[in-house]
């Protein structure tokens, strides 16, 4: 069985939650592959903020960030996902990069943690939200299940096949203080250029030269 295939409803069905699951993988899939002609270059950071004060005690805090996974999930965090926890750096991270991964979606593996279990490779966790029906607002809210992405600051060897990430910064220099010194010329992958402070400086330049 192809995980993207596209259900069958007919007459008479007893219908099941994978039958919905399988339904949405395939309308995601569909999405994914119809649009990739439209840019080839679709994915990456077109927001970013590391939290700087958060370097002085040794750890990777990510303010906000919005973009786009090579797999083609868009994120948009804190608006739309919640913040991946925070980094404590290590000694071990030091000339590595971290990266904000998400789990990968894979046949025959759990892709909803119900206790958001640190240690699971689901990519979603699951949270509680009253929503009214929208063509009936008179008849109250109903409380349903909604997931959301579980993002995750990784350095960059911890991101084998079970993830997909985004290369954020790179750990220069641990002082004897706890402080963090990043590589602040590093661009990661955007696709947004004013989602990186260095290029707008360098198209800034050049646009003063051209000038």
């Amino acid at each position: 069985m192809s995980w993207n295939d596209r259900v069958v409803w007919s007459e008479g069905q007893f219908l099941l939650p994978q039958m919905f699951q399988q339904q949405e993988r395939y309308l995601e899939h569909v999405m994914h592959y119809r649009s990739l002609p439209l840019t080839p270059f679709f994915w990456g950071f077109s927001h970013y903020n590391i939290d700087g004060e958060a370097l002085n005690i040794g750890k990777l805090i990510l303010k906000e960030a919005s973009g786009i996974f090579p797999d083609g999930t868009p994120f948009n965090a804190p608006d739309h996902t919640p913040l991946p926890p925070p980094r404590t750096i290590l000694p071990e991270h030091l000339n590595q990069q971290i990266c904000l991964a998400v789990p990968v979606r894979a046949p025959n593996s759990e892709e909803t943690t119900f206790d958001n279990n640190p240690e699971s490779l689901a990519r979603f966790s699951v949270h509680e939200h009253d929503i009214r029906d929208a063509n009936s607002l008179g008849r109250g809210a109903q409380l349903l299940q909604l997931s959301h992405l579980r993002l995750r600051l990784l350095p960059e060897k911890a991101v084998t096949g079970a993830w997909i990430g985004l290369p954020l910064t790179r750990i220069t220099g641990l002082n004897p203080d706890g402080r963090i010194d990043i590589d602040h010329d590093l661009i990661p992958p955007i696709i947004n250029y004013q989602a990186s402070s260095l290029m707008c400086t360098w198209l800034s330049w050049i646009n003063d030269l051209i000038r």
